[in-house]
Formats: C-alpha cells, sequence, structure tokens
C-alpha cells in the first residue's frame, strides 16, 4: 500500500469511524476513551459542565421534560473528555459569557 493510500485510510478512519474494507464495505473502528485526556480550552470550545444529581431533578422540573427528551452527546466527545462523564449523565454547555445554558444527556 502506497503513503498516500496510507494517508487517506488515516484520514477516512478519523474523520467517519469507519475503516474501508474491499469494494463498498465498512467496518467500524471502535474508539477507545483515554481517561488521562484534560479539557480542551480553546476561545471556539464552550466550557462544558457535569450537572450535580440535585441540580438534575430541579432542571427537569424547570422545562417539565424528562433525560431522554434533552438533546444528546457522545461520551467519547471531545469537549466532555476532561469531564470523565458516564451515560446518564446531564452536561451543562455555557455560551456567550455564561449567560446562556445549553444542557445535553451523554450517551454512548
Amino acid at each position: 500500500m502506497s503513503r498516500a493510500n496510507l494517508l487517506l485510510l488515516a484520514l477516512s478512519i478519523s474523520i467517519c469511524g469507519l475503516v474501508t474494507v474491499g469494494v463498498g464495505g465498512f467496518l467500524p473502528v471502535k474508539r477507545r476513551r483515554r481517561k488521562d485526556v484534560k479539557r480542551i480550552i480553546h476561545f471556539l470550545v464552550p466550557k462544558h459542565d457535569l450537572v450535580k444529581a440535585d441540580g438534575e431533578k430541579d432542571l427537569l422540573e424547570k422545562y417539565g421534560i424528562s433525560k431522554e427528551q434533552l438533546p444528546k452527546i457522545r461520551e467519547d466527545d471531545p469537549a466532555i473528555q476532561g469531564l470523565n462523564a458516564k451515560e446518564g449523565d446531564i452536561i451543562r454547555i455555557h455560551r456567550t459569557d455564561g449567560e446562556i445554558f445549553y444542557y445535553r444527556l451523554v450517551v454512548r
């Protein structure tokens, strides 16, 4: 396999998480979760926090929804890697200088 083909294969794996197998076939790549990853600090990435258990109940009552109705975020999302979030946790995303919050439910 040429160096250009290897680079293209590595790029396709990193973009879509799939490895090309033969003609037209795809094989999913298992994503690994690193425990030692630090939080991403960049001006384009808003601050992400875990919502505490007592805060979850208040949040859901305030908006009159259940956990499953929240928008989802994958537990291997780079923005929450440093939080050690588990499936079922709720993430608070701070936007525009902390005045506006968005909430996401962590899923696999």
